[in-house]
């Protein structure tokens, strides 16, 4: 017994690492509340033909018409945003077309849709 006692003695000491664990820095930098960039912006409503009325997040657009569709890894789902010249409005919709730096913004007509075009547009996330 007194043999065993003295391996454990001798067994070196684990040594703790005070290192903290590195960061993946890979992947690109999600906006925090009050990050504003410019992106394009087009424009979708519910009322064209083959469209629903349901969100990427089950958001009901009859009842909130105020959304904008977005890329999840630039703007997360569900963040509120102002967009310039739009208006405040709830991340809530998701687009094949929309890829990066591009928003479709939601509104009620076709005809709104047509008066808004593709713009540049300064977005800025709200929380």
């Amino acid at each position: 017994m007194a043999a065993e006692n003295a391996e454990k003695e001798t067994e070196p000491a684990k040594e703790e690492s005070n290192e903290k664990p590195k960061e993946d820095t890979s992947k690109e930098e999600v906006p925090t509340s009050g990050a504003t960039r410019m992106m394009e912006s087009t424009a979708y409503s519910y009322s064209e033909p083959g469209s629903g009325h349901i969100t990427a997040s089950g958001l009901d657009l009859y009842d909130n018409p105020q959304a904008i569709a977005v890329d999840p890894s630039v703007i997360p789902l569900n963040s509120i945003v102002n967009v310039e010249g739009y208006g405040v409005a709830i991340a809530a919709d998701t687009g094949g077309a929309i890829k990066g730096n591009i928003i479709d913004v939601h509104f009620t007509t076709v005809e709104k849709c047509v008066a808004w075009g593709r713009r540049q547009v300064k977005v800025t996330v709200m929380s």
